[in-house]
């Protein structure tokens, strides 16, 4: 009998954040960028890597800027 307000006082605590977490998921899918514009930003990224590491496909060496 002692712990019942324990019991229910946690229960509510579990439910209050539990709530918050479903608010917070629906919160970034609703921010989410499209699946287009992810892969805008995937390309725009690995372009990039690319300038900051430029290298030759074929040979895998450092490519000269002076071409």
């Amino acid at each position: 009998l002692v712990c019942l307000p324990l019991v229910i006082f946690l229960l509510t605590l579990l439910c209050h954040f539990s709530i918050l977490l479903v608010a917070k998921i629906n919160f970034f899918w609703l921010f989410m960028p499209s699946r287009r514009g992810a892969e805008k930003l995937n390309e725009k990224l690995v372009k990039l890597s690319c300038v900051q590491h430029p290298t030759d496909d074929h040979t895998r060496n450092k490519t000269n800027n002076e071409e």
